[in-house]
């Protein structure tokens, strides 16, 4: 509904629909016909278009895209005369006598982001058609009672808050009970939402001839925005949303704290704006400095991960807040389930000067190597402004490589993905946020040299977790099973070492892997021809008394075994046999057994492949590859998972304790004679030792 404004506020600063006016309700003899929701850029008469109230009410109000109409009647603005009127989501080339009309602009303002981190922030949300606007010292929070909230108070969606404040302010237009609408346009079209609302304050209008804007200030949380859409932004009342708590604690300053909104598409922005702003007070873009930064991350049902980077240069604030967008973005937006933010904590480390290195040169001992040899790699570094130095790894070529070329190539810590395909590797795709997570955590710092070598034949992957250097009875079982949650890819062999130096460039070079030698194998014995089937054996004088009711029998050879009914039979270690658990299916299996534990002779716990523990009655979700030991210990079940080992102690079906181990695969564990646990660990080997304290001891 096209209308013109007889205002006397507009008429004395002589502008057109002011940003902030948005979602004002407007009346025809005192009914309430809609919001205004569009203006007109580049104006000084306040023509606006009205959003109609049905459209706003509509449950589903459609998607925006360019939308016209001819006027009954030509209409005179300024001057000029206009026959026709679009409406688009943003400005828009038109024909002449065409007056297009674009919504009421989300301004975002800004109080307490400087002049870099807005400008980051804009670049985040400008695709979103959503603008920022710096009102330091102007805008924010302030300690005043919040008025009753009535059609034509104004609202607020506050992104951040704290010491950084930024919201969009509009009018609220409709309200029934605690359901609000306002806006008369989106925000950025997000749809389903939890963004927290506020109740706010116009200060002043900020006359402007492209497009004037209202001044606000934010007055406290009085709800969430729960939908928004392409007409309006639907809320509730007394429902405030949650935000996530960060805080950015750099050396020598005020730690800066912050409360941001909790969305997959505009969290990452937010989050790195408030950390290039921590950086931005104390760093000259113009100056070498050196920042060492930990992230602790804490997910909604998951424990705490700790990640580190470093940087050294000109204008490192961008690259920080950048390595920070760049491990969120993946986390919330990925496609294998939600995942709630619950605090970000940010520790920055300054050192003046630059502390990078590049790599030059790579060379190897030898051109040809045999599978299981090792190829022993130097790479030549060079500090900046210092002469070159060498580093050295050790790169293990497999037993079972294949003949053939084999590449090899090394770089930095951040880069390790792009090395690792540039010699062959396929990474699998994460199955499970368990996984994903596993894959952050093995990423090296920007500050490590990683060397990777392609050799090898293809390794399995279990629900998107690598299996590397399976013993070759795991790699047989695995293989024979056909699972989708079985992937097999090209493997690589990489090693990396931490150094005092964000590693630059690359390298990259070739080796060529001979055919292993062929081996011939005499058979140990020769079967002439098949056994005749063994006779039963006969009960007389071998069926001996137990305590208990129970009976052993002896037998002398395996055809002795083979010959009886093995059925609710139990065999052990030691060779004996005793009555045991008849074959019956457990229920619907979810994966593959990969071990179990029959604990006390009447309670059998299942680990599998899947990640699972089925412990009694119980089922447990580790979010591992796969379960491949169990122990129960007193009113404790102790459960060792792979790739990427950890004991996980649980207690009443809850999880306890998680011990991490510096190995690949834990195969098996026991009770120690002197107290704590025997952990036997694969890739590397090593057999450690556990206390009370939970620290595994080589």
């Amino acid at each position: 509904i096209l209308i013109r404004i007889d205002n006397s506020v507009l008429n004395r600063h002589h502008t057109g629909v002011v940003a902030g006016m948005s979602g004002s309700p407007v009346y025809i003899d005192g009914q309430l016909i809609g919001a205004i929701g569009y203006g007109w850029t580049g104006s000084q008469e306040p023509i606006g278009g009205v959003t109609p109230l049905p459209s706003m009410l509509a449950d589903l109000p459609p998607t925006g895209g360019q939308t016209g109409a001819r006027l009954d009647q030509p209409l005179q603005v300024a001057g000029r005369r206009y026959d026709q009127v679009t409406i688009s989501p943003r400005p828009a080339s038109v024909t002449a006598g065409t007056l297009n009309l674009t919504p009421v602009a989300s301004l975002l303002q800004a109080d307490g982001l400087g002049p870099e981190a807005l400008r980051f922030l804009g670049d985040q949300l400008e695709p979103l058609g959503m603008q920022t606007l710096s009102v330091n010292g102007g805008g924010g929070q302030v300690a005043r009672g919040i008025p009753a909230l009535v059609p034509g108070s104004a609202v607020g969606i506050q992104l951040i808050d704290g010491d950084v404040d930024l919201a969009s302010t509009g009018t609220l237009t409709w309200r029934q009970g605690d359901k609000v609408l306002a806006f008369g346009h989106s925000l950025a079209q997000l749809g389903r939402v939890r963004l927290p609302m506020s109740a706010a304050t116009i200060n002043t209008i900020h006359p402007s001839y492209d497009r004037s804007w209202k001044m606000a200030t934010q007055l406290g949380l009085v709800g969430e925005i729960n939908n928004d859409r392409f007409h309006a932004v639907a809320g509730r009342l007394h429902a405030p949303a949650q935000m996530i708590p960060a805080t950015f604690a750099i050396a020598g300053a005020p730690p800066l704290r912050v409360k941001v909104a909790q969305h997959p598409v505009l969290t990452p922005g937010l989050l790195a704006s408030a950390a290039l702003e921590t950086m931005a007070t104390r760093v000259t873009d113009n100056e070498d400095t050196t920042a060492r930064v930990t992230f602790k991350l804490k997910i909604e049902g998951r424990e705490p991960i700790t990640l580190t980077t470093m940087a050294s240069g000109k204008d490192i604030s961008k690259e920080v807040a950048t390595d920070l967008s760049g491990l969120l973005a993946p986390l919330v937006n990925n496609p294998l389930e939600p995942v709630t933010l619950e605090s970000l904590t940010t520790d920055i480390r300054l050192e003046p000067g630059r502390k990078t290195a590049r790599v030059t040169r790579i060379s190897t001992d030898k051109d040809r190597y045999r599978p299981g040899e090792v190829v022993k790699l130097e790479v030549e570094l060079t500090p900046f402004d210092q002469a070159p130095r060498l580093e050295h790894f050790e790169l293990p070529i497999p037993d079972d490589a294949g003949k053939g070329r084999a590449k090899l190539a090394v770089g930095g810590g951040s880069s390790q993905p792009t090395l690792l395909k540039a010699v062959g590797f396929t990474q699998p795709d994460p199955t499970s946020i368990a996984s994903l997570l596993d894959y952050y955590q093995e990423l090296p710092p920007s500050n490590a040299l990683v060397a990777a070598l392609g050799a090898g034949p293809d390794q399995l992957a279990v629900h998107g977790r690598p299996l590397p250097e399976l013993p070759p009875a795991q790699l047989a079982w695995m293989s024979s099973l056909e699972n989708s949650w079985l992937t097999s890819s090209h493997p690589a062999i990489h090693r990396s070492q931490p150094l005092d130096w964000v590693i630059e460039g690359s390298e990259a070079a070739s080796i060529e892997i001979l055919a292993a030698p062929s081996l011939s194998i005499e058979p140990l014995f020769e079967q002439k021809k098949s056994p005749a089937p063994a006779a039963k054996p006969k009960a007389d004088n071998q069926l001996v008394g137990l305590p208990g009711g129970g009976y052993r029998i002896s037998v002398n050879s395996f055809e002795d075994l083979r010959a009886g009914d093995l059925d609710g039979v139990g065999l052990d270690a030691h060779g004996s046999l005793e009555p045991g658990f008849a074959e019956a299916p457990l229920g619907a299996p979810v994966a593959e057994v990969a071990t179990a534990l029959i604990s006390d002779g009447s309670t059998v716990d299942v680990g599998w492949t899947g990640g699972q523990v089925w412990a009694g009655d119980q089922r447990l979700e580790t979010g591992a590859g796969m379960v491949t030991a169990l122990l129960r210990q007193g009113e404790d079940l102790w459960v060792g998972t792979s790739p990427a080992a950890k004991l996980r102690r649980y207690r009443d079906g809850q999880l306890a304790q998680t011990i991490d181990l510096p190995a690949t695969y834990v195969w098996g564990l026991c009770a120690a004679p002197e107290g704590g646990l025997l952990v036997a660990c694969g890739r590397p080997g090593g057999l450690y030792s556990i206390k009370s304290d939970g620290r595994p001891r080589l």
